[in-house]
């Protein structure tokens, strides 16, 4: 009975608060994130978290084949409904040929709605894919930092024959706010005929310790694998 006149109390709060923050954007490219949501003023919403200050940075070696912005679908992940939501990162874009290097950065904040330290737990899941499996001659990795307190980085590789991995881990204090960098590295040596793919990356942040709940992020993973094994191998500038 407590739980439910707790959650229904939140949901009132978070009902309360919509005038004044946005929900975030369902489907919409990172670039439109970036634009839309910069600085606290202009946050957007999921569950009981703002979240803020897009910014995406790519490079390839050789040049010319490195993701836009525009070709992340960003997805708002609700998680439990109130108290465990985060966001998705997907789409054809994150992938190399044999021979080619990788590197990419997503960065933004997140903070709680009404400014309490409530952040405890935090997780990194992702799905992705070798064309090569079981040798999985190339690799692929992505690590998702934070920025307060200082603690050890979240690193999650693409194994075995690819699938869904997730790491998670916990704040040693309740914080109100971080910054989050997440760092996409894929590379596949020449003639290996190896191409790797990190097709979604879900990130969570909760009230406590939490346990990855990867069907969603598997789910977008294995829809979007082909899309960007199509990814065309043209150059490009980024503008």
């Amino acid at each position: 009975m407590q739980r439910v006149v707790f959650i229904t109390l939140v949901m009132l709060l978070l009902a309360a608060s919509a005038a004044a923050s946005s929900a975030c954007a369902d489907g919409a490219g990172l670039d439109a994130y970036i634009t839309s949501y910069a600085g606290f003023a202009n946050a957007c919403q999921i569950g009981d978290k703002l979240f803020y200050n897009f910014g995406f940075t790519a490079s390839t070696n050789p040049p010319g084949d490195e993701p836009f912005s525009s070709d992340i679908s960003v997805v708002p992940d609700p998680g439990d409904g109130v108290t465990n939501p985060g966001i998705i990162f997907s789409g054809g874009g994150f992938l190399v040929f044999p021979g080619s290097i990788l590197d990419a950065t997503i960065t933004y904040s997140v903070a709680t709605l009404f400014g309490q330290a409530s952040i405890k737990g935090y997780s990194l899941t992702i799905a992705g894919s070798h064309t090569r499996a079981p040798l999985n001659l190339g690799s692929g990795s992505v690590t998702e930092s934070l920025s307060t307190p200082v603690v050890a980085p979240l690193v999650t590789t693409v194994a075995g024959g690819g699938g869904t991995l997730s790491d998670q881990a916990a704040f040693p204090a309740m914080v109100s706010s971080t910054d989050v960098t997440t760092q996409i590295h894929l590379q596949s040596p020449a003639g290996s005929n190896d191409i790797v793919t990190i097709s979604a990356i879900q990130e969570r942040f909760a009230e406590e310790a939490i346990v990855p709940e990867p069907y969603q992020a598997f789910l977008l993973g294995s829809g979007l694998l082909l899309l960007g094994l199509w990814r065309r191998q043209t150059p490009r500038v980024n503008p």
